[in-house]
């Protein structure tokens, strides 16, 4: 954005930023220092463009061209919707797009649309710079999301991406003073989320990694609580809790868990949670009468991996 020349943004996105006043407008009156910013958002209902344009003037004197924003948010939106409906939600070339996704895709469909949506663009509009979002995560756990996080920051680096990583959004406040709903922000997360955006396409986006000066694997770690057996019908409940640390002693958040349990009978199975905010979560396996089984795992953010302990459950 440091170019004085005029700029054509494309935004493609859901429901976290397709109205006026939520980030992308917030980020367009970041960008409106010493030149106008104009955002077009789409109607998805009319599936058109409203006619109505956001006009941001400059703070100062104009010293550059206009840049112009088109955004293409659409509730419920997923990359396989946006690259359907590309030639309409992109109407111009842009000199660089913002992929924000992440709340309506279960982890098997990131690699699949993702991949597509971003060869869609680049078969349209040439190579053009794509930058992708982690989506913030939302204060609840909601099944599957760590693990579709993990699944597209692998691929983003596969293909050397640009990447904005919103998981801080709501670090360092209480869970819902930054939310309107489950999933939604409110003005003060929206403006955490667009002045987040605002410093990363300021400069290249920041690698995802460590969160201190000085990490070290050794801090890195799994630990099981106690494990706790209780009768569940004809069988046994075993429970434990776990809490993981990143390279930097620090809770690993929003993690994937992948637990795989081999019992003394029977095949093994494998099973997926995730660490909440306080780098914690339940682990709950289930066993039949007489059967033991031994549990092991690994815990990843897709940067930071962590070998779980290796915890033995005994026959009852």
């Amino acid at each position: 954005m440091a170019s004085r020349d005029a700029v054509t943004v494309a935004v493609l996105g859901d429901s976290v930023g397709n109205d006026p006043g939520e980030w992308v407008s917030m980020w367009a009156g970041n960008l409106a220092t010493d030149r106008y910013v104009f955002v077009h958002h789409f109607d998805w209902r009319a599936e058109r463009y409203d006619p109505d344009v956001e006009v941001f003037p400059p703070s100062g004197v104009p010293r550059a061209e206009p840049i112009v924003v088109w955004n293409f948010g659409w509730p419920g939106g997923t990359p396989q919707r946006a690259l359907e409906h590309l030639e309409v939600g992109v109407p111009e070339r842009p000199d660089v797009a913002v992929v924000s996704f992440g709340h309506n895709l279960s982890p098997g469909a990131v690699k699949p649309q993702y991949s597509a949506l971003l060869a869609g663009v680049h078969q349209r509009f040439g190579q053009i710079p794509l930058v992708t979002t982690l989506a913030h995560m939302t204060p609840d756990v909601r099944p599957g999301q760590a693990e579709g996080r993990v699944r597209l920051l692998r691929l983003l680096r596969s293909q050397g991406m640009g990447v904005v990583d919103e998981r801080e959004v709501l670090a360092g406040i209480p869970s819902y003073d930054a939310m309107w709903d489950v999933v939604h922000p409110n003005v003060l997360g929206y403006r955490r989320i667009a002045d987040l955006v605002t410093a990363s396409l300021r400069s290249p986006p920041a690698r995802v990694g460590p969160r201190c000066t000085s990490p070290s694997p050794a801090r890195a770690k799994a630990v099981a609580g106690r494990t706790v057996s209780s009768p569940a019908g004809t069988g046994t409940r075993w429970t434990s809790q776990i809490r993981v640390t990143d390279a930097c002693g620090l809770p690993l958040t929003n993690a994937w868990i992948r637990l795989t349990v081999t019992p003394t009978r029977g095949r093994p199975s494998t099973t997926s949670t995730q660490t909440d905010r306080r780098g914690t979560a339940p682990m709950e396996v289930r066993l039949g009468r007489g059967i033991g089984a031994v549990v092991t795992g690994t815990v990843t953010d897709g940067t930071t991996t962590v070998e779980l302990p290796r915890t033995t459950l005994l026959a009852r």
